[in-house]
């Protein structure tokens, strides 16, 4: 699990950092947190901050991104309304785990660094929204917030944080023939893999409850899922997992789902 952690602010003008910002930021982190922060590096237009044996990396960039750089975001339900927020960004802050570890409870660590650090810059500046790179996610600003919000008991390890899943990870339904299908975006960093479930004669609702379910699943336990193993989402369900490359098939074994089959 090497995949780097990204995050996007997309900013109404740029922002640049005098000496004080990262002291700031760092101040403002939950208190289990500052003592493992420290900002090593700061030339005007980048930052480089650690969090133990992580290394993290702000950069203030003057130029907007292109919008075809969004053309997955677009796709996803919804993306559409997106396209005023981009057009109005005039500049970006970067925010990037190049190692975010080999654990999975190192990654997600990492993940919620990066989020919390995009939140906290973003707020010295006029941000108008956050992008996730590896699902190519995009959300207004008062989302992404209510994301960092959410995360923030992490830096506890409370077990029962609600991380933004279904931000970090996206999901993307395929149609073969009359079967429907879905795989996942930015599951990698976290589990090694992404997910990929095999077309299924099943409503296209229940075929996205399924795999959204199991990430959800993996989020609560962890990379538990091997090659070769089955997994049964309930006694009627049997899914079989086969890894391929930098993919989990997901093919349904066994069913008692007869008014799916019809």
């Amino acid at each position: 699990m090497t995949a780097p952690l990204m995050a996007m602010v997309l900013l109404e003008k740029p922002l640049s950092f005098d000496q004080n910002m990262a002291a700031a930021v760092i101040a403002s982190f939950p208190a289990s947190a500052k003592a493992k922060l420290h900002a090593v590096k700061n030339d005007g237009t980048s930052l480089q901050i650690t969090f133990d044996d992580m290394k993290f990396t702000v950069v203030s960039v003057p130029e907007p991104m292109a919008l075809q750089g969004f053309a997955k975001a677009f796709s996803n339900p919804g993306g559409e309304a997106f396209e005023p927020m981009i057009a109005a960004h005039r500049a970006k802050l970067i925010i990037t785990c190049a190692h975010p570890g080999n654990g999975f409870g190192e990654v997600v660590m990492a993940a919620t660094t990066v989020h919390l650090l995009a939140r906290k810059f973003g707020d010295l500046g006029v941000p108008l929204g956050g992008y996730w790179v590896s699902s190519e996610r995009l959300c207004n600003w008062a989302e992404f917030t209510d994301y960092a919000d959410a995360v923030l008991p992490a830096f506890d390890n409370d077990p029962d944080t609600v991380f933004p899943t279904r931000y970090w990870v996206s999901v993307q339904m395929t149609l073969d023939g009359e079967r429907f299908g879905g795989e996942t975006q930015g599951l990698r960093p976290f589990m090694g893999y992404e997910l990929n479930l095999e077309p299924l004669a099943w409503p296209l609702a229940d075929v996205a409850e399924r795999l959204v379910g199991t990430v959800t699943y993996l989020f609560w336990h962890g990379p538990v899922l091997k090659d070769g193993d089955t997994l049964g989402v309930s006694e009627a369900e049997r899914f079989r997992l086969t890894l391929d490359g930098n993919r989990m098939k997901m093919a349904l074994e066994m069913t008692k789902r007869q008014e799916h089959s019809k």
